[in-house]
């Protein structure tokens, strides 16, 4: 499936083929959400921590929305470790965005 805007809520994007890199992007105005993965994704999550993931999107020639966030720490007493390993990462929620994006590698 192509974008679909969800005006004024904001904008979904669901992949339509099952092994492709993105599955599923929702932006909406204080929120930026990612599910991606497979074998046809080239970014890799083999580290044994990630530490922290930043994202740059940019939908056509709009300006670019940036997200900077730490892994999520959860139990107790709290820890990422559930949530930043090897083929894993879920970042921290309501994180705020930096106020300048990332330089991309």
């Amino acid at each position: 499936m192509l974008g679909k805007s969800t005006a004024p809520k904001g904008f979904r994007f669901a992949g339509g083929d099952p092994n492709g890199p993105v599955s599923r992007v929702i932006v909406k105005a204080a929120q930026l959400k990612v599910r991606a993965g497979k074998s046809s994704w080239s970014y890799t999550l083999n580290e044994p921590s990630q530490g922290r993931i930043a994202v740059q999107l940019q939908l056509g020639t709009s300006r670019a929305w940036c997200a900077d966030a730490p892994a999520k720490a959860s139990g107790n007493p709290p820890s990422t470790a559930s949530n930043d390993r090897v083929d894993r990462f879920t970042a921290q929620p309501k994180t705020p965005a930096p106020a300048v994006c990332p330089p991309i590698p």
